[in-house]
This record gives structure tokens, sequence and C-alpha cells, in this order.
């Protein structure tokens, strides 16, 4: 089982609660021998499942092997968009996810909802890489979920201004505090 798998089963939860027209997330990672292994599913795949398990096997070899974005029409309703994942500059994985798409002018906006999750995936991965007993604490269910929480009201934020009041607002009720002071350089 994958160290970190609770967290970033999460992660994708909330991919596909973000991601507009998402059914279900899936993440792979390729390990050092090169096979690709289901790290996470969001959710959990039906009985019967097969034809989409082959379209997502064939998918993730695909955007592993190009090390790129890659589409796949599954229907006339669905398609899978495949997104390799770099950590510390190696391909670590894939993220795919299938879309219930009526046309492709709707996948510019699902990718840039993808990409802005992207950098949070890359703080789940660090305790994958160097496991520290205060990152494993802080991994606790509630914390990942604020933390998802905290990414997704930051980002929708329209100016730069906006999102580092919302950030003083959440370390300022986190932390109990009166005054909260952010310094940026």
């Amino acid at each position: 089982m994958h160290p970190v798998k609770a967290p970033l089963k999460r992660w994708l939860k909330q991919q596909q609660q973000v991601i507009p027209n998402c059914t279900a997330a899936l993440l792979v990672q390729r390990t050092d021998d090169g096979k690709t292994t289901f790290v996470a599913r969001y959710p959990e795949p039906a009985a019967n499942s097969t034809s989409l398990d082959t379209a997502i096997t064939l998918a993730a070899e695909e955007v592993l092997q190009k090390q790129r974005l890659h589409l796949v029409a599954q229907d006339h309703r669905h398609m899978l968009m495949a997104q390799p994942v770099s950590h510390q500059g190696k391909l670590w994985g894939a993220v795919i996810l299938q879309l219930e798409v009526g046309n492709k002018k709707d996948v510019p906006a699902s990718l840039k909802r993808l990409q802005e999750g992207m950098v949070w995936l890359q703080f789940l991965l660090i305790p994958q890489e160097a496991p520290a007993p205060a990152i494993t604490e802080f991994h606790s269910s509630t914390h990942t979920e604020q933390l998802l929480q905290l990414a997704i009201k930051l980002l929708g934020e329209n100016s730069l201004q906006e999102m580092t009041i919302s950030l003083v607002n959440f370390l300022a009720s986190q932390l109990q505090s009166n005054r909260v002071c952010l310094g940026l350089q």
C-alpha cells in the first residue's frame, strides 16, 4: 500500500468535485522498475468496469511514455484526460480524469483546474520521498482536508491581495490570534 494513500485519495476527491464535469479521478505511479501501479481512485470503481480499466491503463501507459497531456475519447459523452505528474524534476506518475464533456471546448477549463490542484499534490508527495515526523503528523485527516479547503479558497480569489487577506484570516482563525502579519519579499 502507498504510504500516503488516504491523503492522495482525498486530493482526488477534491479534484473530482472542483473540476467541471469530472466523473472519476485516478492517480497512477511509475515504479523504479518501470511498472505502472494504481495509487488512488475516486470514486471506487464498480465491479463490472473492466472496459474503463482497460482504457485507463492504455491512457496511463501513453501519458507516461510521451510525458505530456493525453486525451482519449471514450464515447460521444466521455473522455479521459491524462496529465503527467513530475516530482522533484522526475516523472512520478500521472493523474487521469474521466470527463463528461459536450465538446472539446470544455477541456481547457478542466485542465486549468487540474494544474492548479497539482501544486497541492506536490506537497502530498513530499512524505513519500522523505518521511519526517512533523510532516507525517500534519497529514491527519482533518488537517489535510483543511489544507485542501484552503487551497480551493485561495485559488478561487480574484487577486493576490484578496488571496493574501484570505490566507491571513485563515491563519488567524487556526492560530486563534487577534493579529496576524504576513510579509512577502
